[in-house]
């Protein structure tokens, strides 16, 4: 989730930050953010209480390195989650040009408004909602939901139907990248979730850069509104995905 709510609100506060100061300014500031996080980073510990609820590796079973590195069992949720990120990549790479093309400037920020108060919202309810249903309740009616608002932001033409699409890719981007992460998690045993969880991060950088590059490459061509139109065919695309391979990967889960 903290994922999730930083995506969103670095694009809004850049937004509001680059109507009033210059470009560069943004980038020092960036920097001096990235430098706070690795000071930070020095004072991160691992809990020593839980030192005897550590799994204790096996006696005589020498695994190559890659299999710290790569999990097979969650390639599934990894692609998924990187396609998600790439139309992510629209929504944080190109909004305020997007403002620009029709009209509203500045106020196209409050779109991640929106988008954050869904996503926030969605939370409440949709963690429980895994834990008694599963993940096939929740994905479906967000892969919907996300190929909706990004058409309709694509169509968008003032700001309520920004906010509209703001609310409804909040829904799928606040079930989506959790409900898959945490899906993904029980799809290997304790000693692996470390390895499933670098996956899903390395994916999630893929899904950016190449959502960045791709959809940058689109909007040279049709413009930014139909880009996102386009971009929608991604949640297709993650659905179907889904539909066919989390039926081979329930097979896994429930051996594991």
């Amino acid at each position: 989730m903290s994922t999730s709510v930083g995506t969103t609100m670095g694009p809004l506060i850049a937004i509001a930050y680059i109507t009033h100061f210059s470009f560069d300014s943004l980038m020092w500031v960036t920097l001096g953010l990235m430098a706070f996080t690795l000071l930070c980073s020095f004072f991160t510990k691992t809990n020593s209480n839980n030192e005897e609820e550590k799994p204790k590796p096996k006696e005589n079973k020498k695994e190559p390195f890659y299999a710290y590195m790569f999990d097979k069992r969650v390639l599934l949720p990894c692609i998924l989650v990187s396609l998600n990120y790439m139309t992510i990549a629209g929504t944080v790479n190109f909004m305020g040009a997007f403002g620009k093309e029709i009209g509203v400037g500045g106020n196209i920020s409050y779109f991640f408004i929106a988008q954050g108060i869904a996503m926030v919202l969605v939370r409440i309810f949709s963690g429980r909602i895994f834990d008694r249903f599963g993940h096939r309740i929740l994905i479906i009616p967000a892969a919907i939901s996300g190929a909706a608002g990004l058409i309709l932001l694509g169509f968008s033409t003032g700001m309520i139907m920004v906010l509209v699409a703001g609310i409804l890719f909040g829904i799928a981007f606040g079930v989506i990248h959790p409900i898959v992460q945490a899906w993904a998690l029980t799809l290997v045993p304790p000693e692996k979730k470390a390895t499933a969880n670098s996956m899903l991060l390395i994916f999630i950088d893929f899904g950016l850069a190449a959502g960045s590059i791709g959809l940058g490459y689109l909007a040279g061509i049709v413009g930014y509104g139909m880009t996102y139109v386009y971009s929608a065919s991604l949640m297709v695309i993650i659905l179907v995905i889904y539909l066919f391979g989390s039926k081979k990967v329930k097979a896994v889960e429930i051996a594991s």
